[in-house]
């Protein structure tokens, strides 16, 4: 596979884990559900009850951190599976479900979302982070222009 593959599934499978324990996870699963459905039929009605029991695991185990690791890695391990097997348009596909938290617009119609969200992120090791927001939004921790990091 790929290394920009194998990190678009990786980001997709932390990302999605991350969202499909708030309170709008029903769009979320709708939306990934009509996306695999494009892309892996035969696996889409198996997607959406897995999405179902992930969330409810990660509900039950409340922060448990290795419950947490074991949920990212299987879906990371099944989005790698479908993009590995999946026309390139996919892909595309799914980076534009990603920027937008795996909603879209007709699964969001009347979802409002307020608040504040605070992210924090720490890359180690050469690591990459990314993190999607949109609205106003404040960031802190960059280093001084010009300094070369």
């Amino acid at each position: 596979m790929e290394p920009e593959l194998l990190s678009l599934a990786n980001n997709a499978g932390t990302t999605l884990v991350q969202l499909i324990a708030t309170d709008g996870w029903e769009h979320v699963s709708a939306a990934l559900t009509r996306w695999w459905h494009r892309h892996r039929q035969e696996d889409a009605d198996l997607v959406e009850s897995d999405l179902a029991e992930t969330r409810e695991n990660l509900v039950a185990a409340a922060s448990d951190p290795v419950a947490l690791r074991m949920a990212v890695t299987a879906w990371q391990l099944q989005f790698r599976s479908l993009l590995a097997a999946a026309p390139p348009g996919a892909a595309d596909e799914l980076r534009a479900l990603m920027a937008n938290g795996f909603v879209t617009p007709t699964t969001a119609q009347g979802a409002s979302y307020t608040g504040d969200v605070h992210m924090r992120a720490q890359a180690r090791d050469s690591g990459t982070v990314n993190q999607l927001g949109q609205g106003t939004m404040n960031v802190t921790g960059l280093p001084p222009a010009g300094s070369g990091n």
